[in-house]
């Protein structure tokens, strides 16, 4: 199994709080058989959103777990409808997820997949791409290029 796949990329969700957000996120992994239980996933959710705000800034949120639940590596894109508020360390509504999900063994590659998303939204001329493109295909394949 693939850590991104193309139906992993969600367009024009339509959820209206950082909890029903979540509960997305929960569901979404345990449809794809990547997780063994949403609820337990959603509270390891919340706990590491409870040690600081995993709201980036500029509208990115990238709610992030290593978790006993997990049974395959997987990351998640999220484009939401309309922006929610997310307590972003910037006070901005969020409207781009990624939502990273790792077993507990994976702490090294939990960091360097956070420090590669991390690095196309601090590249303007990226975070404008990534942001312009408007089809799962077009965003799968930018997101696949820019983890390498």
């Amino acid at each position: 199994m693939n850590l991104f796949e193309i139906d992993h990329i969600h367009l024009d969700l339509e959820v209206s709080s950082k909890d029903e957000l979540f509960d997305f996120i929960a569901n979404a992994l345990k449809a794809l058989g990547r997780i063994t239980e949403s609820a337990d996933f959603k509270k390891a959710l919340e706990k590491r959103e409870s040690e600081i705000s995993t709201g980036l800034g500029e509208g990115l949120g990238m709610p992030h777990t290593l978790d006993t639940s997990v049974m395959f590596p997987t990351m998640l894109y999220i484009r939401l409808k309309n922006e929610i508020d997310y307590q972003a360390i910037d006070g901005l509504p969020v409207k781009e997820i990624y939502a990273i999900a790792m077993p507990n063994s994976y702490q090294k590659e939990h960091l360097e997949l956070i420090s590669k998303i991390a690095t196309i939204y601090i590249d303007e001329t990226s975070k404008q791409e990534i942001r312009a493109l408007d089809t799962k295909e077009s965003i799968h394949s930018f997101i696949s290029k820019n983890l390498k």
